[in-house]
């Protein structure tokens, strides 16, 4: 996406007013007088200095997991078209024409197949090789214009009020220090009746005992800060303006199957028997160790 057009959609970080023009490579606010550097058409919104430890042990461990992803290649695994099935499958998916998707990463395939939509849509997250990575990937597939991304945190949106139709953090409230402030925050730049697509990992109490030390494991190895039951989550979005609309879970016993399958590299000659699974395991049963919600601003 060209600048010009990114300007219509964002705010100055710092002061959250709209007076951003483009001066040679930076991005300048008149009202505060900060500027925000250019690199390589990624507008870097967030300097690392402001960044909380959480947020620079977050973007440590991500740049590091995202290292091998290749930016000449694009190529959606199973579980990534499965996510993008969940959360392009809204009864409202006819009216969306804005998205943005917090905390993208490298291959960014909501946004990029959010593009092939036609959707605008726009990616964010906290590191700039990321995103340049995956800015070019969505110019490999042609989406380039419909296709933005920028370095920002998500506990400080850069994004104008009644923007977007919809917004998805998909595994992000976990990883952050005041996911409060981020729910407050999508509601300010959601439109009226737009809706927030969450994934976060379920509950303790609601998942088998033989799953938790898996479970902790992954919570103590990629950082996260805690866990969520629908009744938690659900009031936590009442206070920043949201009524619940859908609630499902998935990564049942059966997942473990489609694991097994990919591990041993095991496709039973199609993908029909991983399908088959996968839709088994997306159901309404709370016992899940991942939480889907889709919440509407009230």
């Amino acid at each position: 996406m060209r600048i010009n057009k990114l300007l219509n959609f964002i705010v100055c970080p710092h002061c959250h007013l709209r007076k951003l023009t483009l001066e040679r490579k930076e991005i300048v606010c008149h009202s505060c007088n900060s500027s925000y550097e250019i690199i390589d058409g990624v507008p870097v919104l967030i300097k690392d200095i402001y960044l909380s430890e959480q947020e620079k042990e977050q973007k440590r461990i991500y740049e590091k997991g995202y290292a091998y992803i290749s930016a000449e290649k694009y190529q959606l695994e199973n579980w990534n078209k499965s996510m993008c099935k969940r959360v392009f499958s809204v009864e409202t998916k006819d009216r969306i024409k804005t998205y943005v998707d917090l905390g993208c990463g490298a291959t960014a395939y909501t946004v990029i197949e959010a593009a092939k939509k036609g959707w605008t849509s726009f990616g964010i997250d906290l590191s700039i090789e990321l995103m340049i990575k995956a800015k070019f990937i969505a110019k490999k597939q042609g989406v380039e214009e419909n296709a933005g991304f920028l370095v920002a945190s998500a506990e400080n949106l850069p994004f104008k009020s009644n923007t977007f139709d919809y917004v998805s953090g998909i595994g992000l409230l976990e990883h952050l220090e005041n996911d409060t402030k981020v729910i407050k925050s999508v509601n300010q730049i959601l439109r009226k009746k737009g809706l927030f697509y969450i994934l976060v990992p379920n509950s303790y109490r609601r998942t088998y005992p033989f799953f938790w030390p898996l479970e902790y494991y992954i919570d103590k190895t990629i950082g996260h800060k805690r866990h969520y039951s629908i009744e938690g989550l659900s009031q936590k979005m009442k206070q920043g303006g949201f009524v619940l609309d859908k609630v499902f879970y998935n990564s049942h016993m059966v997942k473990f199957i489609e694991v097994l399958m990919e591990v041993l590299n095991l496709r039973l000659a199609s993908d029909k028997t991983w399908w088959e699974i996968d839709k088994k395991d997306i159901n309404s049963n709370s016992s899940g160790l991942h939480l889907n919600a889709i919440f509407r601003k009230s």
